[in-house]
């Protein structure tokens, strides 16, 4: 006989037969955490999906249960005659068919249903989005992609597609319709009308990118990453890194967060960058703290008012460059990338940064705005409401607490 043991059925055996001791039953539970805990770890290590959490909470406490009638119970309660282990056997065949028999019956008759109606949307819907794939909604981004379409499938470049202001599709519009109005200009020659198209379409990609990343990234540290990843191949920066303002907004400290070709190369530059603090003073970096501009140094090793200037000639470093991250008129961080090449002011990647630099600004008004409407449901609660880490130690509190 295989007796039922899913967390729920030994509370209610407990409760209402006495066939397990207090002490039993709380050992129970304690392992059914720990058990569940372990299986979500699992979970998160292979990257499977539960999103509800059902696999730990009724899979796994239910295995869990199950074994336990055999550890924990009372053997006379059984009436079967067996001894525990023998029952604890039969209770994970019980398991084991279990499994088989929902798993299997269930993968297989799925995989038939699949095969005749495909259960996922086929990859340009999955691309494009279920709302316009089933539903033929538009976006932005997508009347931009057929108006280039219907450009190139009719070959008349001679019109501008529309712009929408202040939206990241309306940067890319705008970008899109610099290339056209360099295409159409009857004095620029063959040779450079191909080179500004690729430049122009590189910065297409690279502030559809980084669009596309700000809008999707669950952080500002994961919207940056992606951002000095696509800045450093786009720009052909070796070194790219993130400075936040401090709290009174008069000094940069380092974020953390870098991009390199070479990391063992710049190691010791990365050591020294993230020791200090650059006031409005320090260099070119600081000057974008106070301006609020991108800025360009062909080369920084001979910039006397750069505090690193000593570590970044032993480290072979020269052309830099850096542009803010804003929200509103406010500087909340400084990209700033390196090269060992003195370089030339580039007009065209400044102005692309720039845009970059609104888009992750974006990213900390989006964040501030959850923090506020968060903390603010929070104060009004009329219950007492605090959180603690794992540590034990006070990060939230609510006004009535």
């Amino acid at each position: 006989m295989i007796m039922n043991g899913s967390l729920a059925g030994l509370v209610g055996i407990t409760a209402s037969a006495n066939i397990m001791t207090p002490a039993a039953a709380v050992a129970i539970g304690s392992i059914a955490a720990v058990f569940m805990y372990a299986v979500t770890i699992l979970l998160e290590r292979f990257k499977l999906d539960d999103v509800v959490g059902a696999v730990p909470v009724h899979l796994a406490a239910g295995i869990w249960g199950t074994l336990a009638v055999a550890i924990f119970s009372d053997p006379q309660t059984w009436a079967s005659g067996l001894g525990r282990w023998d029952q604890f056997v039969v209770q994970a065949i019980g398991v084991g068919a279990t499994f088989v028999w929902a798993f299997g019956v269930g993968f297989f008759l799925l995989w038939l249903i699949n095969h005749r109606f495909p259960l996922r949307i086929d990859p340009r819907g999955e691309r494009i989005g279920l709302n316009v794939a089933e539903h033929g909604a538009s976006t932005e981004i997508l009347d931009l992609l057929n108006a280039m379409d219907h450009q190139r499938r009719a070959n008349d470049f001679s019109q501008p597609v529309t712009v929408e202001p202040h939206t990241e599709i309306g940067q890319i519009a705008q970008q899109y319709n610099n290339v056209l109005a360099d295409i159409n200009d009857e004095h620029i020659r063959p040779v450079a009308a191909t080179d500004a198209m690729r430049q122009q379409s590189e910065s297409l990609q690279l502030l559809w990118e980084t669009a596309t990343a700000a809008n999707r990234a669950v952080s500002f540290e994961e919207a940056v990453q992606t951002c000095l990843d696509e800045i450093c191949a786009f720009g052909g920066w070796p070194i790219g890194h993130c400075l936040m303002v401090d709290e009174l907004g008069k000094k940069l400290i380092t974020a953390g967060i870098w991009h390199f070709d070479d990391e063992e190369r710049y190691a010791f530059f990365r050591e020294v960058t993230e020791e200090i603090e650059i006031g409005i003073d320090g260099g070119f970096s600081g000057r974008v703290l106070a301006t609020g501009k991108p800025t360009w140094v062909g080369d920084v090793s001979k910039k006397k008012n750069f505090i690193r200037a000593g570590i970044a000639k032993d480290a072979g470093i020269k052309g830099a460059s850096a542009f803010p991250v804003l929200v509103g008129e406010d500087v909340v961080a400084v990209l700033e990338f390196f090269s060992p090449e003195p370089l030339e002011p580039n007009e065209a990647i400044l102005e692309v940064m720039a845009s970059v630099g609104a888009q992750l600004g974006r990213v900390v008004e989006r964040a501030r705005s959850s923090e506020a409407r968060f903390k603010t449901m929070v104060d009004n609660m009329p219950a007492n409401v605090h959180l603690r880490n794992k540590y034990g130690q006070f990060i939230l509190v609510n006004r009535k607490y």
